[in-house]
């Protein structure tokens, strides 16, 4: 006899939850940070796919574990899990820097962005050969993520801890399965489009702009999100969200993307979670992109520019709001 959806949801959680036990299980006795961070990573993709059937308890709960073992990484808790991250003062990140100093515990490279008041950290996290980007504690920077070797392989970028930044993830966007983020402020996330999901978590008077088939924003408030998303993006615990479409014409060759070319873009048909009345939340609303708003058309152009002026760029991401 087959099983109603309900019935089935809950089968599918209850065999989660017994699955994620056993993953952390895993994770806190893994032999080394690396180690950790991988099978991490792997976890929180897991949760995040399995999101669509999970009760919102159990979203929540699991939610906080899996920050909980983050921060116990970050930590170096427990102790046989040091920290091997690598410090760069560049504003140009490349996969050969990252793989010619597996090997040594800091580098330190010339500093090429103006206004830089903190080192971008960038951990180079491998299990079986699969790298991963993660950028930690920045301020005032214009980072890029330059895929320079052409890695073909699917790829995870976590963001933490950004501030007054321009975050350009289009040299890596093609490569990505899975965007993290979490307590960005007062910056601009732009990507090329990518056939994964992002998640977005304490983002406060940022401007992000993808293309993906899954987003979700949590704790966040004031975000502008230039988006095509295939399926519904999900607020929670948030307000002040505007969306609008993803400006594929300004982007170059992003129009060539099955994510765009080939899916529908429901950037306009999202849901909050903490609203459950039939009328319109009041927690998110669509922007005109007809008007042509000149603030926002200086933005795509310094985008686009060589020059990266951060000043600039945060003076029209101020305007926005």
């Amino acid at each position: 006899m087959a099983l109603s959806g309900s019935a089935a949801n809950a089968n599918a959680a209850a065999s989660f939850w017994e699955f994620f036990q056993e993953q952390k299980s895993l994770i806190n006795d893994a032999a080394g940070r690396q180690d950790a961070w991988t099978q991490l990573r792997a976890l929180d993709t897991k949760l995040r796919e399995a999101l669509i059937y999970l009760p919102p308890y159990d979203q929540k709960h699991l939610t906080a574990e899996l920050e909980s073992l983050r921060k116990s990484l970050q930590k170096g808790n427990p102790s046989s899990l040091r920290n091997t991250g690598f410090r760069f003062k560049s504003a140009t990140i490349t996969r050969p820097d990252i793989e010619a100093r597996q090997n040594t515990s800091t580098e330190n490279l010339k500093t090429t962005q103006q206004g830089s008041t903190s080192d971008p950290r960038l951990m180079y996290v491998s299990g079986n050969a699969k790298p991963s980007f993660m950028f930690t504690d920045i301020e005032r920077q214009w980072v890029v993520a330059d895929n320079t070797a052409s890695v073909s392989e699917p790829t995870d970028c976590e963001l933490r801890d950004i501030s007054n930044c321009v975050v350009d993830l289009r040299p890596i966007g093609g490569v990505l399965r899975a965007l993290n983020c979490h307590r960005v402020c007062n910056s601009i996330i732009i990507c090329t489009p990518f056939s994964g999901a992002a998640t977005i978590r304490h983002a406060h008077k940022c401007l992000v702009i993808l293309a993906v088939r899954q987003l979700r924003f949590e704790s966040s408030k004031n975000v502008g999100v230039y988006t095509h998303c295939s399926s519904h993006p999900v607020i929670e615990r948030s307000s002040g969200m505007y969306f609008a479409p993803y400006p594929s014409d300004i982007f170059q060759n992003s129009e060539t993307f099955p994510i765009i070319s080939q899916t529908p873009n429901m950037f306009d048909q999202v849901d909050d979670f903490n609203w459950l009345k039939r009328t319109h939340s009041p927690n998110w609303s669509l922007v005109d992109t007809a008007s042509n708003d000149p603030v926002t058309q200086q933005l795509w152009s310094i985008l686009n520019s060589n020059s990266k002026s951060l000043d600039a760029a945060l003076a029209c991401l101020e305007q926005s709001f």
